[in-house]
């Protein structure tokens, strides 16, 4: 993982290319299918809580991976609210003032 993680800080994924690739096109398949999920395991190290972060047994289970964010975007709901913005949601509504009101004409 430090290795992917510095070809990613580096923008330069060539790094983890074995010696004679020189574009993707020459890379083994299992090896692009690697590089791929070790990105994604940084992004989510990088973007999610230690809650929310998904268990290493589950790493390699699409479909485990897929109700676990499930869970995290309930929990995630649950805690912020939808995010949805509309006012009937109890959030604060939309306030008018003179100036807004001069610029919509």
């Amino acid at each position: 993982m430090n290795l992917a993680s510095a070809a990613k800080a580096s923008g330069n994924g060539d790094l983890l290319w074995p010696k004679g690739c020189v574009n993707v096109e020459d890379i083994p398949w299992e090896l692009s299918v690697a590089i791929q999920h070790a990105y994604r395991v940084l992004n989510w190290q990088e973007n999610l809580t230690e809650e929310e972060m998904p268990p290493v047994y589950m790493w390699p289970f699409e479909e485990a991976l897929e109700l676990h964010f499930e869970r995290v975007d309930r929990a995630r709901k649950d805690k912020y609210g939808s995010g949805s913005g509309d006012e009937d949601d109890g959030g604060t509504p939309m306030m008018s003032n003179e100036l807004a009101e001069k610029v919509r004409g």
